[in-house]
């Protein structure tokens, strides 16, 4: 369903971008040794984290349970429970391959909006410039990506679980369109 998928992508965009920003600020604290700004913004990450994984592993857990009957389908047309879990994971791996970038980039820039709070806090001198680089962006991949393959296997776990005998007989009962 394209409207789920839809959905998926703009929470993994979402997560993304926060755990890019979030890597910035932690990334410039600990370059330009200022401790504070390292441990507020290792604090808010970590809590952000948590926040995060939860709300990626669900989503993708509620968006796949959504389409059980579809997977039981397959399985009842010959499709072995193996194939099926390979087709979650592939969709699953093409949604975040595309939608990490997307928010992670523009997260790197994101932290900019955050200097003049953190200024105004005490926390970094005035005219502090953050450090921009990479690492951020690899790290959001490097949380993500495996949250998203666990959520898409633990899905596929419960969809081919649906008997496919039952989905044939509710299919055979809907409305024609």
């Amino acid at each position: 369903d394209a409207a789920t998928w839809g959905g998926l992508a703009i929470i993994v965009v979402l997560a993304s971008a926060l755990l890019a920003a979030t890597g910035v600020l932690v990334e410039s604290g600990s370059r330009s040794a200022i401790p504070m700004l390292t441990t507020l913004s290792t604090s808010f990450g970590g809590t952000m984290l948590m926040v995060v994984l939860l709300v990626v592993g669900s989503t993708f857990a509620a968006g796949l349970r959504q389409r059980a009957r579809q997977f039981a389908l397959l399985r009842a047309v010959g499709a072995t429970r193996s194939q099926v879990r390979a087709m979650i994971t592939a969709e699953v791996a093409v949604l975040f391959a595309a939608a990490v970038p997307v928010g992670a980039i523009p997260g790197l820039f994101l932290a900019r909006t955050f200097v003049p709070l953190l200024e105004s806090g005490g926390v970094v001198p005035p005219g502090f410039e953050l450090t921009l680089s990479a690492l951020p962006v690899l790290a959001a991949v490097a949380l993500l990506g495996p949250t998203a393959l666990l959520s898409a296997r633990v899905a596929a776990r419960e969809a081919v679980r649906t008997d496919p005998t039952q989905a044939v007989r509710a299919s055979a009962v809907e409305k024609a369109e």
